[in-house]
């Protein structure tokens, strides 16, 4: 038997698995009576904008979703980690939202943006979500940035929505039994 461990912590991992909810409920019979489980799952599908719309950006990110959904990973994971805390007899979780809001030439986003899309290209192309050429990994940060510039555009990015717990004695007693 594993010793148990004071904290559950993870970080864009649910979003692949076919059954979050099992999955945690089995590694919280892990950890002590009182222990943390805590967990950071993104929000790709909704919440995710430009204002004044640029294309560019809204297209990459709608890319990056679909490509998601294709996979068979769930694009809206964080704002079902209360339920999947729930359902893995786990105490109504304390929540927060977090997300990147950037604008000007020198943001981040642009360039963290496109690492992220090149990271992803093979999948897009595996699932039919956008060719290489359609994409232009190489010069999309630059067109993201040109168009966000040129219309001095706020880029809102995906959202990260942590959860986290304390496991009570009486949920681990019944888990282990």
């Amino acid at each position: 038997m594993l010793e148990p461990v004071d904290a559950l912590i993870g970080r864009l991992v649910l979003q692949y698995l076919a059954d979050p909810a099992q999955v945690v409920r089995r590694l919280a019979t892990l950890v002590k009576p009182g222990g943390l489980v805590a967990f950071q799952e993104a929000e790709v599908k909704d919440g995710v904008y430009s204002e004044p719309v640029c294309p560019v950006y809204e297209t990459t990110i709608q890319r990056m979703a679909q490509t998601f959904t294709r996979l068979g990973a769930e694009a809206r994971t964080g704002s079902k980690l209360a339920q999947m805390f729930q359902a893995a007899g786990l105490p109504v979780p304390q929540m927060m939202l977090h997300a990147r809001v950037e604008q000007g030439p020198d943001s981040p986003i642009y360039h963290l943006v496109a690492q992220m899309i090149r990271v992803m290209l093979p999948l897009m192309q595996r699932t039919g979500v956008a060719t290489a050429e359609e994409v232009g990994v190489e010069t999309l940060a630059e067109r993201m940035r040109a168009e966000a510039v040129a219309l001095e555009a706020t880029l809102v990015f995906p959202a990260l929505i942590s959860a986290w717990t304390h496991t009570s004695d009486q949920r681990v007693t019944q888990a282990l039994e």
